[in-house]
């Protein structure tokens, strides 16, 4: 069991893909939650907010995962990603609000460079190494 001390700490084993992809699931999820709450013309603001509250939440804690190591909360990570991947493409050829392809477009980028990231052999290799946390 890992402890907080031990999960904080930083490792000097940690390659530099897991820290860029932990920073980058952290920006997607806070600033998905700020968007949406900022935002002026969204219909069903409330079921909106929920929602990426909701997976915003998902995505901090899949950070927290793929900053220990774990095998599983990574896997997740990239999951919650992919969501969030699908879930904007439509988005991109919505013409209300007008904000609204701009912000599919930017969770595009961070959802793939954060999927990407974890794909690559440097992640795979620290996962592999960290397997009994």
């Amino acid at each position: 069991m890992v402890t907080l001390q031990q999960a904080v700490r930083p490792a000097p084993d940690r390659p530099a893909v897991i820290v860029r992809a932990v920073a980058l699931s952290t920006v997607h999820a806070l600033l998905g939650i700020t968007f949406i709450s900022l935002a002026p013309d969204v219909d069903d603001r409330g079921q909106f907010l929920v929602i990426n509250a909701v997976i915003g939440v998902l995505l901090l804690a899949g950070a927290a995962f793929i900053w220990t190591g774990n095998r599983w909360g990574t896997i997740a990570a990239m999951a919650f990603n992919a969501l969030f991947f699908l879930m904007a493409v439509p988005e991109l050829f919505a013409t209300e609000p007008a904000a609204l392809p701009f912000m599919a477009g930017g969770i595009l980028i961070l959802a793939g460079c954060t999927i990407a990231l974890l794909l690559t052999p440097a992640a795979r290799a620290y996962r592999s190494s960290t397997r009994n946390r």
